[in-house]
């Protein structure tokens, strides 16, 4: 689980880079918590991950493998700029794919827009675009 932890704080970076040059489209990583329940005893008996429910329409944009879906709406742009910049910002250290979640326009008919991301996948090197997970250095 720790695994999957490192992964959002690394797509959480990249999010706030991306929506601090880019705040109309700005692009939000839903935060992971984890749930461990206790017998009674007090021993742990389990572990889950989980986020909270998001907002409007459930998408995905991008596959593991880099690939992005293109449908024509506002969400394509923004998540296939947004996987973009993660490979050029970490120099080919990064490729932000995965991605799935909701586009919501905050204020009508005014191009502000906001992407909401669930579960996202961290490629690196030379797993990018492959659909490895932190590839092997993680």
């Amino acid at each position: 689980m720790a695994r999957e932890v490192l992964q959002q704080k690394i797509a959480q970076h990249y999010a706030i880079c991306w929506s601090q040059r880019n705040p109309s489209n700005a692009v939000k990583i839903v935060e992971p918590f984890l749930a461990c329940p206790l017998d009674q005893t007090g021993e742990e008996i389990a572990a889950w991950a989980g986020e909270a429910v998001i907002k409007g329409k459930y998408k995905k944009w991008v596959h593991n493998s880099g690939k992005v879906i293109h449908r024509g709406d506002q969400g394509d742009i923004i998540a296939g700029a947004f996987a973009h910049f993660s490979w050029c910002w970490s120099n080919g250290k990064h490729l932000v794919c995965d991605l799935q979640g909701s586009c919501e326009e905050l204020i009508p008919n005014n191009n502000l827009y906001r992407l909401t991301l669930t579960d996202p996948v961290v490629a690196t090197g030379g797993s990018a675009g492959h659909g490895v997970d932190l590839g092997q250095k993680a």
